[in-house]
């Protein structure tokens, strides 16, 4: 995502940029011009709707003023940790190999390998290495249900618009206004979740040390909408590389940059 004068745009719809499709959303400033958020993507992301664009826009707006960063202090314990998981896995990849080459697929679980890896992990408690986990989790957006809880896609899609109802409210209450050097300093990516195709084994969370949830959700404060079975959420750019390593950790695709998901 980046942001330019509108003045300097085609207009405030779509076009084409080097095979991309290119959509603005106008953005009022504090000096009174109007601005453009220019979302990217492969994908044809129907930005008409007057609420999205501002829903988006206020995430965008509310992500800005959050402190962030990527860069997870972890203790000597942790890092210790860690090792332990990453040394499972690597016994658990052997296991597995081994009982590819056996008749009985169970042996794999008969193993030494399999059981010191079954005991390296509950050591470790891999899902408490989460610690990112809070930012962007405002505790006044906290989504009560949480969206794991819903049983269905209306369900979810009430979930969302309450969130997105209070951020607004907070957003006015708090005289939070898009500033020139905002929309100059803000840069970030969209991304699709699918909630129904997780299989909340925790695997994106620890990957991305909490920007994921054990469900594989994004941090609340950046859900603009959602729709058609699924989450849209606003990556701010410093978090990206701690998104991508929760997606590369997942093993369903549930979730995905828009870019490469169809937003339909």
């Amino acid at each position: 995502m980046k942001y330019r004068d509108c003045a300097h745009l085609p207009g405030h719809g779509e076009f084409e940029c080097n095979r991309l499709v290119t959509s603005t959303i106008a953005v009022p400033g504090l000096d009174g011009r109007c601005w453009a958020v220019a979302l990217q993507s492969f994908a044809v992301f129907d930005l008409g709707s007057v609420s999205i664009k501002r829903s988006l826009a206020e995430t965008v707006l509310w992500c800005s003023v959050q402190p962030l960063t990527a860069v997870a202090e972890e203790s000597d314990e942790m890092h210790r940790r860690r090792g332990m998981v990453e040394e499972a896995h690597r016994l658990l990849r052997q296991a597995d190999k081994r009982a590819k080459r056996s008749w009985f697929r169970r042996d794999a679980y008969n193993s030494k390998e399999w059981k010191r890896a079954m005991s390296l992990l509950k050591e470790a408690a891999p899902d408490s290495l989460a610690p990112l986990e809070k930012q962007l989790r405002s505790s006044a957006l906290e989504p009560r249900p949480a969206l794991a809880q819903a049983d269905s896609d209306a369900e979810r899609e009430t979930i969302v618009a309450e969130v997105v109802r209070r951020r607004s409210e907070l957003i006015l209450a708090q005289h939070l206004q898009f500033s020139e050097q905002v929309l100059a300093e803000t840069t970030g990516r969209l991304l699709s979740y699918i909630p129904s195709e997780n299989v909340a084994d925790g695997s994106s969370r620890y990957a991305s040390k909490g920007f994921f949830d054990a469900d594989d959700a994004p941090p609340w404060d950046t859900w603009p909408y959602y729709s058609d079975r699924s989450l849209i959420s606003w990556v701010p750019d410093i978090l990206v590389p701690v998104a991508q390593a929760g997606i590369d950790g997942n093993p369903v695709e549930c979730i995905l940059w828009a870019d490469a998901a169809s937003l339909g």
